[in-house]
């Protein structure tokens, strides 16, 4: 299986209240099918293969002057064909480097669907958020390409 395309498409909701946060990301998703142990026509294929590449997202506050702390609710999901997971593997760190990181959720393996999903939440500004996304491989889709776009969407909680 060969995953040729995944983007991401970013969506802020704004609220009157609601700052202007930018989520920005660091790396891109590589999938490498090389690393699957498949021999002879998918006999030696396990159920649990995927391809797994990491992110890093930040959330800060367009305002540098704005040091306020803001409750935002991170959404995800996906369009396209390939069947995608979705998991927060750490809390980042705070953008100011004071005291303790206020994000919650996001921490079991999310499967990707169109719906708009509660991936994790958090409080003020944060930084370097570690996010694996996986591309689970199938024998059934048999040859050929299939992409996917990835969609954050960032609420006021």
């Amino acid at each position: 299986m060969k995953v040729s395309c995944i983007t991401f498409i970013f969506f802020l909701s704004f609220f009157s209240a609601f700052p202007q946060m930018n989520i920005t990301i660091d790396g891109s998703l590589n999938f490498d099918s090389s690393t699957l142990s498949i021999t002879e026509a998918g006999l030696d294929y396990s159920e649990d293969e995927k391809l797994t590449s990491t992110i890093l997202l930040s959330f800060e506050n367009s305002d540098d002057n704005d040091k306020s702390k803001y409750n935002w609710t991170l959404k995800i999901s996906k369009t396209g064909d390939a069947v995608l997971v979705a998991k927060r593997t750490g809390p980042g760190s705070n953008a100011n480097n004071q005291g303790s990181v206020k994000i919650y959720e996001g921490l079991d393996e999310l499967t990707l669907t169109e719906t708009e999903t509660e991936f994790f939440h958090g409080n003020g500004e944060i930084v370097d958020v570690p996010v694996t996304i996986s591309v689970s491989s199938s024998v059934t889709m048999g040859m050929g390409t299939t992409g996917a776009d990835v969609v954050f969407t960032l609420y006021e909680r």
